[in-house]
């Protein structure tokens, strides 16, 4: 086994090292796997005292030592890794320490791997490689492989060590090195003292006081303290400290044994007390006063610690015993679970728990603390918290984290930017919308992080967005969003540096003023199995307006503009959308046009039917490689789509599948590509439902009234699938006309219609822009032509109004339609049938039709003897 593997480590970096055990007998990775360890760092002294560690690192989450992992996710069990936060370490002097490895064996422990670390300032280190190596090195890789036997339970006992005893001081002849012997004084009315360890033959000079039999024997409190026993149940120590001082819950007594820890009313105060040097620990009943939940364990340390969890006690004791006025009287909170209590937050909805959630983040973080958790209260929030790496704020379900009134613009609830692995849980956040008129409020902001999720939490009253931001593995599960002012969630990569691994699952939405949902720029993305229900303002043409310029007047309706903010839509004139960007007043709002015409305003004039609502409810743009299955919404804006998809570049990779959509405003589902020269590619939709498509009143157009729409400008689209999807109508609602449409300029063969679209219910032509042309050929006559066409994508019926004259040969004629139906093997089409007034027939023809043709050829040779309607039927199968 290699002994005392070195590292260094200056104050401008964190401590980070590995430590990688071989087998000695070939080398190869040594498991440790199923085993438990801890690391001990303490600074190493001279002289015979014992020395208590500054820091211990143990397996437990978050608690600074583990297995390494691996670049899958999985853990490498032969290499151990321990880390120390730059904050941490900057409390320890700046020395050499031991950071031994110990293995814990049924709740012994041995020392498994002696380990030692230089801490210095950067100009320290050459001495450091020069004393240690002799040698040039660079200690970058933080690595060291250990090589050790395969079956290495942990180090014995020193030989030889034992524990003597006597009622008198030891003599040079007692024991023999690395004894230990302790002096029994009880007899005589004194604590016991422990000597040791013996060295070169000799006993330290100055022994361990390891129990005390009276107030006199504790340093620092000395006989000037006396008891009052007055109290009952609770004895008080006069002129050396205040009432309360406790053991276990008992009244300090005349005969205590050592002093291991003692409870305090709180932590205010325990800052006015001076605490026994034999008192290691203590534990507090509260923070500002006994019971107001923030009580805590706190534990003797050597310096001031560089994180919130800390406070100063009126001694000046350090954990060895000595005294320093510099370094002295300092403790470190302990606890392994912490709350935001511990740190001040009181909880009671008046005061500014801001800074002490922020206080709790510094510190779980400082401590590996998973989590910091939120009990049950309202936490008012007027200065913002910033999260801290790797920590979770856990509520108890009844946590209530509330915007404090009159917050400013762009005021953020809870900040993350730029965090990593950071969660949010089990909370209700409330953004305080009704007293808060600012714009643009956000609840919590998740800019550049990774890593970071929001589970189980209550999302109401945003005056603006409930979550917005970009970055990296990013999940939002299991929440429940209610009303808000523009968007619920708003996920916004970055062009050149699109999101990645976005999942946003199994939430509930209810009343967004805009989006649900909104991405953008995303790649490995999933939205999936949410519940989506839209809110609608106005009652779809009941508002009435005056329009000047942009400035929107509130003539009457049911409600004025009170409920509406910034972001949401005005539509008028026939289905024409406006922006909303300011709102002056609860019956003034001011307006520009949308996209490219943000110049243009609606026609003046008084009491013009208006409508305001939400946006789409899944929002899409410039995202690939991503799923959207198993969602149901419901209930659009009067002028939006369920879900849409547009971009400013190529669209492709995604897919949808198993979606409902309810009453939607204009389209149920939407994907365009808006780029110049960008397409879409690569899609199936698959298996969704859509049921009363543009059965808001803003959905004017025949576009507008289909369930699917697709456009890509007028270029090719390619690997389009739809398959399996169900689109229906109610009939008091009578709006869909179609179940898809697509560009009219779309050329032939873009797109794959697969088998088992059902379309039910429909008043109109069922697809738009389907079929490109029918082109009939000779023979039918100078005037023929075709009218009265209805596409399903399978199936086509139209008539042919052929002349009565001129009719010779065998007439032939093809379809061309954007759908590529001859490309699949599966789906060939023919002629199932074609009528007209006598023996005049439509037998099968077919000839495997290829690029988007279905080709037909007239057969019979009975001519008409007047203008002839023939119906055809061509279906595919």
């Amino acid at each position: 086994m290699a002994e005392f593997p070195p590292f260094a480590f200056t104050t401008q970096e964190s401590w980070y090292g590995e430590l990688s055990f071989k087998a000695a007998e070939d080398g190869s990775a040594l498991s440790l796997a199923g085993r438990q360890f801890e690391m001990h760092i303490t600074p190493m002294t001279s002289g015979a005292q014992l020395v208590p560690p500054a820091l211990i690192l143990t397996m437990d989450e978050g608690r600074g030592l583990s297995f390494k992992r691996t670049a899958l996710g999985s853990d490498d069990t032969s290499t151990l890794v321990f880390r120390v936060p730059k904050e941490t370490a900057n409390a320890f002097p700046r020395q050499e320490y031991s950071a031994d490895v110990l293995e814990v064996v049924g709740g012994d422990r041995y020392l498994f791997m002696p380990v030692r670390v230089t801490y210095t300032e950067p100009n320290g280190l050459r001495a450091f490689i020069s004393r240690f190596l002799g040698i040039a090195v660079t200690f970058s890789a933080r690595q060291q492989p250990i090589y050790t036997p395969l079956a290495v339970p942990g180090r014995e006992g020193r030989p030889g060590a034992t524990i003597l005893r006597g009622t008198v001081p030891p003599v040079p002849a007692d024991g023999k090195n690395d004894d230990y012997y302790i002096e029994d004084r009880t007899a005589s009315g004194q604590g016991r003292r422990m000597w040791g360890p013996k060295a070169g033959g000799a006993w330290p000079g100055t022994p361990w006081t390891i129990q005390v039999a009276k107030y006199s024997d504790i340093p620092g409190l000395g006989s000037a303290a006396t008891l009052d026993a007055s109290g009952p149940g609770a004895a008080a120590v006069k002129d050396g400290a205040a009432d309360g001082l406790t053991v276990g819950g008992a009244a300090l007594s005349a005969s205590l044994p050592v002093v291991q820890a003692i409870s305090l009313p709180s932590t205010a105060a325990a800052s006015s007390r001076a605490i026994p040097v034999v008192v290691q620990a203590f534990s507090t009943r509260g923070y500002a006063v006994e019971g107001d939940g923030g009580g805590a364990e706190f534990r003797r340390v050597a310096s001031q610690p560089a994180h919130p969890g800390r406070l100063r006690t009126t001694d000046r004791f350090l954990p060895n015993g000595a005294t320093d006025s510099a370094n002295g009287g300092w403790w470190e909170i302990s606890s392994t679970r912490l709350n935001i209590r511990m740190f001040g937050a009181k909880g009671d909805g008046i005061a500014d728990d801001g800074p002490a959630i922020r206080s709790g983040y510094v510190a779980a973080n400082a401590l590996y603390r998973r989590y910091l958790e939120a009990p049950s209260g309202t936490y008012s929030i007027a200065t913002t918290p910033y999260a801290a790496d790797g920590v979770v704020l856990q509520g108890s379900g009844d946590c209530i984290i509330k915007a404090a009134p009159n917050r400013p613009a762009g005021f953020v609830l809870l900040e993350a930017s730029f965090a990593i692995n950071i969660g949010f849980e089990g909370l209700v956040i409330d953004g305080n919308w009704s007293n808060n008129p600012a714009d643009g409020q956000t609840s919590i902001h998740l800019r550049n992080g990774s890593g970071n999720y929001i589970r189980r939490c209550v999302f109401k009253n945003a005056p603006w967005i409930d979550v917005i931001g970009n970055g990296d593995n990013q999940s939002i599960e299991a929440n429940d969003f209610g009303e808000c002012g523009q968007r619920n969630i708003f996920h916004l990569g970055l062009a050149n540096a699109p999101t990645q691994n976005l999942a946003i699952k199994s939430n509930r939405f209810s009343g967004s003023k805009g989006h649900a949902i909104n991405i953008g720029f995303a790649n490995a993305w999933e939205v999936s199995s949410n519940y989506i229900r839209g809110v609608v303002l106005g009652l779809r043409g009941t508002l009435r307006v005056n329009v000047s310029g942009g400035t929107i007047t509130f003539a009457g309706g049911p409600e004025n503009f009170a409920r509406i903010r910034p972001g949401a839509f005005l539509v008028m004139e026939g289905g024409k959308e406006w922006h909303v960007i300011s709102k002056q007043s609860d019956t003034v709002l001011t307006i520009e046009g949308t996209g490219t015409n943000k110049d243009q305003f609606p026609a003046p004039g008084t009491n013009l039917v208006a409508l305001v609502g939400s946006g789409d409810l899944l929002g899409m743009n410039d995202v690939q490689n991503g799923k959207c299955s198993k969602n149901t919404m419901i209930d659009t804006a009067t002028y939006a789509s369920g879900f849409i998809m547009t971009g400013g570049r190529d669209i492709f990779s995604n897919s949808y599948d198993g979606n409902t959509v309810i009453r939607s405003g204009k389209l149920g589902l939407a994907v365009a590509c808006e780029a110049s020269t960008g397409t879409i590619y690569d899609m199936a939709v698959v298996g969704n439902t859509f049921m009363d498509a543009g059965s808001g009143a803003a959905a004017v157009s025949d576009f507008d009234r289909s369930s699917i729409v697709m456009t890509a400008g007028g270029r090719p689209m390619r690997g389009i699938k739809l398959e399996g999807n169900t689109v229906g109508s109610d009939p008091g609602f009578g709006q869909v006309l179609n179940w898809l449409a697509f560009d009219a300029s779309m050329p032939v063969g873009s797109v794959l219609l697969g088998k088992g679209n059902v379309s039910t219910v429909l008043n109109g032509r069922k697809i738009v822009g389907d079929v490109k042309s029918i082109t009939l050929g000779a023979g039918w006559g100078s005037t023929a032509k075709t009218d009265s066409v209805v596409s399903t994508g399978d199936r086509v019926d139209f008539r042919i109004v052929a002349a009565g004259t001129g009719m010779a040969g065998y007439p032939n004629g093809s379809i061309s339609k954007v759908s590529d139906v001859g490309s699949d093997p599966a789906v060939q089409s023919f002629i199932r049938s074609a009528a007209g007034p006598g023996d005049i027939r439509f037998p099968f023809i077919s000839d495997g039709s290829t690029g988007g043709a279905w080709n037909f050829l007239w057969t019979s040779g009975t001519a008409p003897t007047a203008d002839t309607i023939m119906a055809a039927t061509f279906v595919a199968h």
